[in-house]
């Protein structure tokens, strides 16, 4: 039977690894004698911290929890597209309900940026999901060869790595095709726009003329009457 100590470690390595993505550059759970330096560190910590009342560490920050429908999408979530990661959930919530928090938190928050692409770009959402299909067990595997040089590990972390590698690549080609025809159609569209120039700029001068009012016909200022005299008698007409 395993030891509860060391499940646990590897439930929240494994888990915190496969979700969160972060890097274990050594991990040996068989290392007695890396246990025992561990140990011996803890130890020389708590006489210092007696010395040193000052040096206490500060509480940890605490883990945000999620509602339970929003756990249960998650759980689905995983349960649907990465089953053996759901599984070590599972394990990690009997086991370490702190790292379980945080594990599910950071999966809540992929849950949330995928799904906004579900009904914006169906396309985009289908990739995504399979890009983070391999990634989620590409992080899985990488926990795993940190934990024990197999290769046989080794060699699924490597088929793995290439078929990501393979379907970004596709995404690329895919949105380079994209753009290439967009390119076409502009070019067509400004051919077009250029062969008609003349054409189109005088078919815009009759539309303005149109709705421009009709041009009044010049009205004649009227001829001035003679001025009155100061007797009031206006001047002979000779």
């Amino acid at each position: 039977m395993p030891n509860p100590v060391t499940y646990r470690f590897q439930m929240v390595v494994l888990v915190v690894v496969a979700i969160m993505g972060h890097v274990l550059n050594s991990v040996s759970l068989a290392d007695d004698k890396a246990r025992e330096k561990a140990s011996e560190k803890q130890s020389d910590k708590t006489k210092d911290v007696a010395k040193n009342p000052a040096k206490v560490e500060k509480p940890r920050t605490p883990v945000v929890t999620i509602s339970p429908e929003r756990e249960a999408a998650a759980i689905l979530f995983a349960r649907e597209n990465h089953s053996e990661l759901a599984a070590l959930l599972d394990g990690l919530k009997r086991n370490a309900p702190r790292e379980y928090q945080a594990a599910l938190a950071d999966l809540d928050r992929t849950v949330e940026r995928i799904g906004k692409l579900k009904e914006k770009s169906p396309d985009r959402y289908q990739v995504e999901i399979a890009d983070w299909k391999i990634s989620s067990r590409i992080r899985l595997l990488a926990a795993r060869l940190a934990m024990s040089e197999d290769p046989t590990v080794e060699a699924e972390l490597r088929a793995a790595l290439r078929e990501r590698l393979e379907l970004r690549l596709g995404t690329q080609r895919a949105e380079r095709d994209r753009l290439q025809s967009r390119v076409t159609r502009l070019d067509q569209q400004i051919e077009d726009m250029t062969s008609r120039a003349d054409a189109t700029i005088e078919k815009q001068l009759t539309d303005l003329r149109k709705t421009l009012p009709a041009a009044r016909t010049p009205v004649k200022p009227k001829a001035k009457r003679p001025a009155a005299d100061a007797t009031g008698v206006k001047g002979d007409k000779t």
